[in-house]
């Protein structure tokens, strides 16, 4: 059932649960995603200029197989919880749209939803962000 005030971030993670479980395509799991609020764990509080963001300091995890760069974000407030205490250094949280993130994502980065979250996790690297960004439709 949907929860208006969740900001979509419920839907976000069933539907990521249903593409792992081969429900649903990619795509259409992209699109729930990125029609969610996001939680994005930060080291200090981002710096603006109005609406205009002029730096951040996200968590970012790597890829061990190549070094790929992903910054953390969170549709789950429970796993936000759990990598707030596991992560105390990144005590601040900025809720937004995932489809600003990738606006404002920093080059080469990808995105990793709900990290430790098994079938509710998913790794958007960066090669495949820009894709979608040329081509959204497809």
């Amino acid at each position: 059932m949907s929860n208006p005030e969740d900001g979509g971030r419920g839907e976000a993670g069933e539907a990521i649960r249903a593409a792992w479980a081969g429900r649903l395509s990619t795509r259409e799991m992209l699109r729930s995603v990125l029609a969610a609020q996001v939680m994005i764990p930060l080291a200090e509080p981002p710096v603006t200029d109005g609406a205009r963001l002029l730096s951040w300091k996200p968590a970012t995890v790597s890829r061990d197989a190549d070094g790929e760069q992903f910054v953390v974000v969170f549709t789950d407030e429970e796993l936000d919880g759990k990598y707030a205490k596991w992560r105390p250094e990144y005590p601040y949280r900025l809720r937004v749209g995932a489809d600003w993130l990738i606006a404002v994502l920093p080059a080469g980065h990808g995105i990793i939803f709900n990290l430790g979250g098994g079938e509710i996790m998913f790794e958007w690297p960066a090669s495949e962000i820009l894709a979608y960004q040329a081509d959204p439709a497809t």
